[in-house]
């Protein structure tokens, strides 16, 4: 072989491998394309900490940050864990961990997803279920539900026009017998232990129940939506103040009745997710069972489609939720909370 032709050899030679070596960061866009992803990771970042801020605090007093509060927030976690696909495959790890942990944090912190955990060893004293039966029309499945949950307490939102004459059809049935009931309008407690009527409030029903040797106060509460399904009430600035106005003084004015003597068992239909400030009011106060004892997404409305959590059952200090989960149903567009305590006053 000629030099000229060993010359050639090697120039075609150096081509090719310098085009080999540029190849992985052609195909991942090289130092460009390294800044941009850069840029979109900071853009990405800036976004949802921009959402969690919006969120927080205008919140429910203005219609498009109130459409943010109440929008499904998984929505917000499926593209991050998209993008964590796309890093990955672009062989980005830093931006791809990154996009998985922005992801559980809006599960988390908006959602309020919780991972699986072990069944606390303490045993329960008693078992609440809350309901609501979206205007009666779950009424007929009440039984079919308590037989499958054996809860010692229900409590029942939006009963009418199925209470009307099903609260007492319910309690002659077999599975009833010696059960009490309370009601005030929409809302109803059935229990098996006895019950004792202390009021209402603008938006609760309030009784206590004597559970073994403890007095035990059951608080069942519907609270105001924010609004209703007519577009014309989200544009109408003041309309939703009211709404958030009323909602919060629904809420001031149970924490502010709450007894300190006594445990306190909160729960209902409060029309409020886990991010929204009138849910973290209460969580100030009082234990979300759910969070403390729950797992997964536990999202109560629609049943069909499963979107946000809103119904909610709350306890005192005194009280330990040691199990919380959602039965199923079929008829109400909303899911059962169900959940075991421990009295601690019987430890």
């Amino acid at each position: 072989m000629s030099r000229r032709s060993q010359a050639d050899l090697r120039s075609r030679l150096q081509v090719w491998l310098r085009t080999r070596m540029r190849a992985p960061r052609t195909a991942s866009g090289g130092a460009r394309g390294f800044r941009a992803d850069n840029r979109s990771a900071f853009a990405i970042t800036t976004f949802i900490i921009l959402l969690l801020a919006l969120e927080r605090f205008p919140g429910e007093i203005w219609w498009p940050t109130l459409l943010l509060v109440y929008c499904p927030q998984i929505i917000w976690a499926l593209p991050l864990l998209l993008l964590a696909v796309w890093f990955l495959v672009r062989r980005r790890w830093l931006h791809s961990i990154w996009m998985v942990l922005l992801a559980v944090m809006v599960l988390t912190v908006l959602v309020g997803a919780l991972p699986p955990r072990a069944l606390s060893k303490n045993g329960a004293d008693l078992r609440v279920l809350t309901w609501n039966l979206y205007y009666g029309h779950g009424g007929p499945e009440l039984p079919d539900v308590a037989l499958s949950t054996f809860p010692d307490i229900i409590c029942i939102q939006e009963a009418n026009p199925w209470a009307e004459e099903g609260v007492s059809s319910i309690l002659e049935l077999q599975q009833f017998k010696g059960w009490r009931a309370k009601s005030c309008g929409e809302l109803v407690i059935l229990s098996r232990f006895p019950l004792k009527r202390l009021g209402t409030t603008h938006s609760a029903l309030w009784v206590q129940a004597k559970v073994y040797d403890t007095e035990v106060v059951i608080i069942n509460a519907h609270l105001a939506a924010p609004f209703t399904v007519r577009l014309s009430d989200l544009m109408n600035p003041r309309g939703l103040r009211g709404a958030d106005k009323l909602r919060r003084s629904q809420v001031e004015e149970i924490i502010s009745s709450l007894p300190g003597d006594r445990p306190v068992i909160l729960c209902g239909d409060f029309n409020t997710p886990p991010n929204a400030r009138i849910y973290r009011r209460l969580a100030s106060v009082l234990v979300d069972s759910f969070r403390r004892a729950g797992s997964g997404l536990g999202l109560t409305y629609l049943r069909q489609a499963p979107l946000v959590r809103i119904d909610h059952i709350f306890t005192s200090s005194d009280i330990e939720p040691v199990r919380c989960w959602l039965p199923g149903t079929k008829l109400s567009n909303h899911k059962p909370v169900c959940t075991d305590v421990k009295i601690a006053s019987k430890v």
